[in-house]
């Protein structure tokens, strides 16, 4: 039997899949050197990833996702920025959740689309903009 698996768990495990070998590398490095180019794209992308996972997290929180999903804990424990950030971000992502309202329509019987709404503000210019004012945030 194939059991059913929610497309939120989906979208979260396979933004994490890309992103455990990208500490391993940051790691191997000198800690006083700058984060190398290559470290500061794959931070950036991984915080964009865990900006998306928080958003979708926040807005099914009375689901209690987080005693069937981990993949919160897998970006943070994979994300090289500071502790602040990551809160900046999940603060955001919080609100943005919160925004979510059903449309008008009656074609959507009073759901929300949270998942749209979510990856609209994944791809946002607003969202790189904030991940963009965290490099310094990044450990060095």
């Amino acid at each position: 039997m194939i059991k059913k698996i929610s497309p939120v768990i989906l979208i979260c495990t396979f933004a994490v899949a890309g992103c455990l070998s990208v500490r391993k590398s940051a790691k191997a490095g000198n800690p006083s050197t700058p984060v190398a180019d290559s470290v500061m794209l794959s931070q950036r992308q991984l915080l964009k990833e865990y900006a998306l996972c928080q958003c979708i997290y926040h807005a099914y929180d009375k689901m209690g996702m987080d005693s069937v999903e981990s993949s919160l804990s897998i970006y943070h424990e994979n994300l090289l920025y500071s502790y602040e950030s990551e809160m900046a971000i999940d603060s955001i992502a919080a609100f943005v959740s919160r925004s979510v309202e059903a449309p008008n329509s009656g074609d959507y019987k009073g759901r929300r689309a949270v998942l749209f709404t979510c990856t609209q503000f994944y791809k946002s210019r607003y969202l790189d903009s904030i991940i963009l004012s965290l490099d310094s945030k990044i450990a060095r």
